[in-house]
C-alpha cells in the first residue's frame, strides 16, 4: 500500500491481507487493524513534524524528507508491532461483525449458564 507523498512502498501489500481473507479471516482482519494503526502512527508522526519549528541552520532537503519519512515509517512499524490498543480495539469490534449469530449464542450460554451477568444466579441462587 502507498500512501500519498511517501516514496516507496511503507506498509505489507494490501493483496497480501486479500489473500489472507480468504482462508483465514479472523488471521486478515487482525493483520489489516495492525496496518491500520501503522498507517494512522505515521500519520500522527507527519503531523507532529508539522508543529515542530525548523531552524536556519540546515536547508531542507529531498534527502532529509526521503530519510524522515522512512524514519516515521519505521517508528511507526515498531510502534503498531507493540501495540497502542488501536488494533485490538478494532479487531474486538470489527470481530464480532464476522460471525455475528456465534457471538450471540456464546453470549446468550454465558448469561444462562452462571457467566458474567448471569441471569440463572440472579433468579435462582444456589
Amino acid at each position: 500500500m502507498k500512501l500519498a507523498g511517501c516514496p516507496g512502498r511503507f506498509f505489507s501489500d494490501l493483496e497480501q491481507i486479500k489473500g489472507l481473507e480468504k482462508k483465514a479471516p479472523e488471521k486478515a482482519l487482525k493483520k489489516a487493524c495492525q496496518e491500520f494503526e501503522a498507517i494512522f502512527l505515521y500519520q500522527v508522526l507527519k503531523g507532529l513534524e508539522k508543529i515542530v519549528p525548523q531552524d536556519g541552520l540546515f536547508k531542507k532537503s529531498l534527502s532529509q524528507d526521503i530519510y524522515q519519512d522512512l524514519f516515521f515509517q519505521e517508528m511507526s512499524n515498531r510502534m503498531a508491532k507493540r501495540g497502542i490498543g488501536l488494533a485490538r480495539i478494532l479487531y474486538e469490534s470489527l470481530s464480532r461483525q464476522l460471525h455475528p449469530a456465534r457471538k450471540t449464542l456464546e453470549a446468550r450460554e454465558s448469561l444462562i449458564s452462571g457467566g458474567k451477568g448471569a441471569i440463572y444466579e440472579k433468579r435462582c441462587p444456589k
